[in-house]
């Protein structure tokens, strides 16, 4: 990173906090709504490849990642405060992954692809749920 005040580190329980006061702040409340939803979404964190993004000491973005095992790598989630938008700051994030799984396929799970088409990233599939 150029920036003196900006950082990208690997997840930590150090930063559960600002990271939950993130996603309420942001309406993703399906992973903070109730005690059950947060719990599992605390042990999805623990084994996930996650990373945040700080500037000036505030956590501002972050991802979530899993690696298949070479079989290629999937983003979860990818969120920048919305105060911190048009920045490239999810791209940084991107970047990073990339550059940690260098040889393998990334793959972004999306729900916003209009961000992602923007980017210029390849459509390589859809996502179904199973109800």
């Amino acid at each position: 990173m150029t920036r003196k005040d900006l950082a990208i580190e690997r997840y930590q329980l150090a930063h559960e906090q600002a990271l939950f006061s993130l996603l309420s702040k942001e309406g993703w409340t399906c992973y903070c709504s109730d005690e059950d939803r947060f719990t599992r979404y605390k042990e999805a964190l623990g084994q996930s490849i996650s990373y945040v993004l700080i500037q000036d000491e505030s956590l501002c973005g972050y991802i979530r990642c899993h690696n298949d095992y070479g079989n290629g790598v999937y983003v979860y989630d990818l969120l920048v405060d919305q105060k911190y938008r048009g920045q490239g700051y999810g791209n940084l994030l991107m970047s990073k992954v990339k550059a940690e799984f260098p040889k393998t396929e990334i793959y972004v799970l999306s729900g916003v692809d209009k961000y992602y088409e923007k980017l210029k990233l390849k459509k390589a599939g859809s996502i179904f749920e199973i109800n």
